[in-house]
């Protein structure tokens, strides 16, 4: 004896992982210098100078299409050389930083490393920080000079191993 029956197949449609950069072009940077009790003032790069001791921040809204089931996906950033005149500072005293905040809004966004499916719809906030340290020296040379950041490169990458520590 033998029988069959036909099993029924499917179609299977894949999601989509993309962020928007839209809004960041807009996005200007600020300042903050503690010496002079200067906390997140907008700053114009090109009527402006920059002094020791300056903090400078640009917070880009970026949309999130994540869609997909058991989509997860660790952001990064790369990219963003940096460029000196002669004498302005050593390359490793100007540090650039990056920190993501997931949510509705940035005033109830949560700092995060990676997003899920679960984030479709909500905005990724990132936020570059320039620090350009006050030194332990006079140093006049680094006076009247330019300080180049070559542009940024955030990415979203699918999580393809599992997670050391499981997540509740």
């Amino acid at each position: 004896w033998t029988t069959t029956d036909d099993v029924t197949a499917g179609t299977f449609t894949t999601g989509e992982l993309v962020l928007d950069f839209s809004n960041c072009d807009a996005a200007g940077w600020t300042v903050s210098n503690a010496v002079e009790d200067v906390e997140d003032v907008a700053f114009n790069l090109a009527t402006e100078r920059v002094v020791p001791g300056d903090v400078f921040t640009k917070t880009c809204e970026i949309g999130v299409t994540a869609v997909g089931t058991n989509l997860r996906a660790a952001f990064g950033v790369t990219g963003g050389g940096k460029t000196f005149d002669a004498g302005l500072v050593e390359d490793d005293d100007v540090t650039v930083t990056s920190t993501f905040l997931v949510g509705a809004n940035e005033e109830n966004a949560e700092s995060v490393t990676e997003i899920t499916d679960a984030n479709e719809g909500h905005s990724v906030f990132v936020t570059l920080t320039v620090d350009v340290p006050i030194g332990g020296t006079v140093d006049n040379g680094s006076q009247d000079e330019s300080l180049v950041l070559q542009n940024y490169v955030v990415t979203a990458t699918q999580v393809t191993e599992p997670s050391a520590t499981p997540t509740a």
